[in-house]
């Protein structure tokens, strides 16, 4: 990429770069957004030198800023990965977005039920709804219901050393757990792999092991007590299981991503 801003800086030579990969953005001196080859916009870098006038708030920075508050513990590399794959890969304006996120909150508070919560988002967002379609919303509104219950079952399972809560039903409790997040992800697992990725998950709702170390061992061989998953899927199983834990297993303040506290 340095030899392409090179050639672009020094031999004034137009470069056009086609990727789903944010950490290019820097680069560019304008992002060209598109879907169905059609260009949906265009945003301005503002950290770069532009030759065509910009009109007032056309920059990267202000789609940033927004998410930013819906993610307030991101980084900036994390938003701007946010920013590019909420818009390349979801109908969902930004309005829509905080919508949901308002609904999603009402929903994990008690506040509102699953018909309800199903009803609002595919409601017209003029009536106070987020516009989603039939099928979005369903399986938006089954997924939820499904993280909230596994959820729970992740804070019983924290409990349960200290509450009349047995072995056996631990056990029910991680491989429902497990079941789930191969369902989600798509994941094919052999025996041995299903029994080792169902131990590591115990390990990690229990707070035996942190983080970094769940992720270790998803990617080491099934001969080595993990699952052998690529890079990938190791970050979309442990992306999914902190956000289970994080529901699961409430924390407060700027604590909210402490390991020790797990």
């Amino acid at each position: 990429m340095d030899t392409l801003a090179e050639i672009n800086d020094k031999d004034k030579k137009t470069v056009i770069l086609v990727t789903h990969d944010a950490k290019y953005l820097p680069y560019a001196h304008r992002i060209v957004y598109m879907a169905d080859g059609r260009i949906e916009r265009i945003v301005p870098n503002p950290e770069k030198k532009q030759i065509l006038k910009l009109a007032p708030g056309t920059t990267i920075v202000t789609e940033i800023e927004q998410i930013s508050r819906i993610y307030p513990y991101d980084s900036p590399s994390e938003l701007q990965v946010k920013s590019i794959v909420n818009y390349l890969t979801q109908d969902f304006t930004f309005d829509q977005v905080v919508r949901i996120e308002r609904l999603t909150e009402r929903v994990l508070e008690g506040r509102m039920d699953g018909a309800t919560y199903l009803r609002l988002l595919m409601g017209p967002y003029e009536e106070g709804g987020a516009g989603v379609s039939v099928a979005t919303a369903t399986k938006m509104s089954e997924t939820l219901v499904k993280i909230i219950e596994h959820s729970r079952d992740i804070g019983r399972f924290r409990r349960g050393k200290d509450e009349a809560v047995t072995h056996i039903q631990n056990l029910e409790f991680v491989n429902r757990l497990a079941e789930f997040v191969a369902t989600q992800l798509g994941l094919s697992l052999g025996t041995k792999e299903k029994e080792n990725f169902e131990s590591i998950i115990m390990q990690r709702i229990g707070g035996f092991t942190k983080k970094d170390e769940f992720k270790s061992q998803l990617m080491l061989p099934a001969v080595g007590g993990g699952v052998g998953m690529p890079y990938k899927v190791m970050h979309d199983t442990t992306r999914l299981m902190e956000k289970l834990i994080a529901i699961g297993i409430p924390r407060s303040g700027k604590g909210y991503h402490q390991e020790k506290s797990l």
